[in-house]
């Protein structure tokens, strides 16, 4: 017979569940940060050459601190600072600068937006290649984002009482279109547009004592127009979609493909370790371990769970970063430049010191910011 708790055992249980939940994502985190800093010999990378290879088209030089805080964007970067957004073109000449109140600054890109945010306040900024096109403020911290291919944007406001709202603004204006509220769902982990009429949230239910994902589909409108509340019991962090705008998640060693047409999974995959989950085309892109001791590799799989492992990474990686028919990794110094659907590599550059972050502008060239300056190399 079930017995009903009483409100303050119910609330100690779901604070308890989101400070498991916020320690998940510290521990996942700093799993990468340790990764990212192992000892630079070779049984710790690829077997990188010596000398720095390629000849680049343009750069500057930058230190670690500061290579930290660039964004390749289009032919240009962005530099983000708690007090002003600064765009720079690729030989480091300001070409404009936005003022902020920032704790936190990060940047979501997404074809000609770039969206930078404060995580710790309430502050946002949309940019294009010509300058400012809105900012604002929201009443809460702003834990995430996602920039559709138009440029609607979805907002993630954390609250104080665990609950989270999505906030939708419109494309180019920035203007307030509609809020998300989950009072019955709890923590929201990410959302992502699926295509230009709709978006997923992605949550965790934190009204009872096991971890639930939760999974709500709406239109550009404001409209929910489905729910999933799959057979899984963990957290999904990342979340993806399918050509044809079903759903995938990760979690920290597991996807889940689900469709608003089926109640159970459509397929998954286990892996030790999931590090990148990322949608192209009509196929999905994962760097993920097979075991404890293995190394990253890079993964192919169709709507269909269908699998393919392009290439062996190393035990560290930045990416993948899609463009067309190219798909670049990078590891340490070193950055490999694959077909997407073979796997084959094109092309391998050796930097001067580790990559910190990469983008390919077109086909034809590649910006590449390390800890000590930015390059932008030619697509052979």
């Amino acid at each position: 017979m079930l017995q009903r708790h009483n409100q303050p055992d119910k609330q100690r249980n779901r604070a308890s569940l989101i400070v498991m939940i916020v320690l998940a994502f510290l521990l996942m985190a700093g799993t990468a940060v340790l990764v990212s800093q192992l000892p630079e010999d070779e049984a710790w990378r690829l077997n990188t050459t010596a000398e720095p290879t390629g000849s680049p088209l343009a750069g500057f030089a930058c230190d670690a601190a500061e290579a930290q805080n660039l964004y390749p964007f289009g032919d240009s970067l962005v530099r983000l600072s708690t007090g002003r957004i600064t765009s720079l073109d690729i030989l480091g000449n300001e070409r404009f600068v936005v003022d902020v109140d920032f704790a936190s600054p990060y940047a979501v890109v997404q074809g000609r937006w770039l969206l930078a945010a404060d995580r710790d306040g309430p502050g946002y900024v949309m940019l294009t290649s010509d300058g400012l096109a809105f900012q604002g403020e929201l009443n809460g911290p702003v834990s995430g984002a996602a920039v559709g291919p138009d440029g609607v944007t979805a907002l993630i406001q954390n609250q104080q009482n665990g609950n989270g709202i999505v906030s939708v603004l419109e494309a180019g204006t920035g203007r307030h279109l509609f809020d998300c509220h989950f009072p019955e769902s709890g923590y929201v982990l990410s959302v992502t547009f699926s295509d230009r009429a709709s978006f997923d949230v992605s949550l965790v239910n934190t009204d009872g004592s096991a971890v639930q994902p939760i999974i709500k589909r709406y239109n550009i409108q404001g409209s929910q127009t489905g729910q999933l509340i799959p057979d899984l019991a963990a957290l999904y962090p990342l979340l993806s979609h399918t050509r044809q705008g079903d759903p995938v998640l990760a979690g920290a060693n597991q996807l889940a493909a689900l469709s608003y047409t089926s109640d159970g999974p459509l397929w998954t995959r286990a892996f030790q370790r999931i590090q990148a989950l990322v949608s192209h085309e009509d196929r999905l892109y994962v760097l993920a371990a097979e075991s404890l001791n293995s190394s990253l590799g890079l993964y192919l799989f169709d709507a269909a769970g269908a699998e393919k492992r392009l290439y062996d990474i190393g035990e560290s990686a930045i990416g993948p970063v899609l463009s067309g028919r190219l798909a670049g990794v990078a590891s340490g110094t070193r950055l490999l430049i694959l077909d997407s659907q073979s796997g084959e590599l094109l092309q391998e550059e050796n930097l001067s010191a580790d990559i910190v972050r990469f983008a390919f502008n077109g086909q034809t060239s590649v910006t590449v910011v390390t800890n000590s300056g930015v390059s932008s190399l030619p697509v052979r």
